[in-house]
């Protein structure tokens, strides 16, 4: 159960290698359990980085406020030592003897000297505490879309079942197949031109786009994944890779506009997959 966490973990935070993530993944497609334990650990990851930003800001204001109360402390203290001085400059001039006029014994009555008011303190500036705006989410590189768009891919099943009495046409399928598995895509290409891909049956145009999509021609393998969007076997999968190849040429916005109907289909068997790549675009 712990190699199991280390490595949901690992998934989460990237550090698989695209092997280890598309057999994970391929895994998570037909594992609910596994699923729902990737969204409890996505969901764990998520409130704690959202308790590390609370924390932050916490610590920020707090440390304002310390500040704030020191300020208002100093200003306080500054006050009363004026008022002090001002009593003691009155009570002493008050104490002074009186003049006396020998003319006219009238004792002239001295008005107490008051200091003149002091010069306007600057008060010091209280920051109010910097807002932190959360970051605008950036762009994903057309290396990282690309990237996605690789480990997301559905490859074809290329399992090859072999019977007695077949054609030639059957036995270039199987070795087009083969050489797919063997990754030896240049061969396998070569050998399905030769087939006639736009007339062949629909796993053999699936092949076909496939082998396209592993060579990067994004562009043609585009045509006949939509060619193949009406296909009873493979509409869905079709489809699915339509949009990785559209995540492949950079076409983002696109991208995400058919991942997000995809999300919200409750009969799409990719619905999962496309919430979890709207998380990461």
């Amino acid at each position: 159960m712990q190699d199991l966490d280390s490595k949901i973990e690992a998934y989460l935070a990237g550090e698989l290698n695209p092997e280890e993530t598309a057999e994970f993944e391929k895994e998570l497609q037909h594992n609910s359990e596994l699923y729902e334990s990737v969204q409890e650990q996505r969901e764990l990851r998520e409130r704690l980085e959202g308790f590390r930003v609370r924390q932050k800001v916490a610590n920020a204001l707090s440390e304002n406020q310390r500040s704030s109360n020191w300020s208002l402390s100093g200003k306080s203290i500054f006050i009363a030592l004026l008022m002090i001085l001002t009593f003691c400059l009155w009570y002493f001039t008050r104490k002074q003897p009186q003049a006396v006029n020998t003319a006219n014994p009238v004792i002239e009555k001295k008005e107490p000297v008051m200091p003149s008011s002091p010069k306007s303190q600057v008060e010091p500036v209280v920051e109010a505490p910097e807002k932190i705006e959360p970051k605008p989410k950036s762009t994903p590189s057309k290396s990282r879309l690309m990237a996605l768009a690789k480990q997301f891919y559905q490859p074809p099943n290329t399992a090859i079942t072999r019977s007695s009495g077949e054609n030639n046409s059957a036995s270039d399928i199987q070795r087009a197949k083969q050489a797919y598995e063997d990754e030896q895509y240049e061969d396998c290409l070569e050998i399905l031109l030769t087939l006639g891909g736009s007339v062949q049956p629909s796993e053999v145009r699936y092949l076909l786009a496939s082998t396209y999509f592993t060579l990067g021609n994004y562009k043609k393998a585009a045509e006949i994944y939509t060619s193949l969007e009406s296909s009873f076997i493979y509409q869905y999968d079709a489809g699915w890779n339509l949009i990785m190849c559209q995540l492949a040429e950079g076409k983002l916005d696109k991208a995400k506009e058919l991942l997000a109907a995809l999300s919200e289909d409750p009969q799409a068997p990719y619905k999962a997959r496309a919430q979890e790549l709207l998380v990461r675009l």
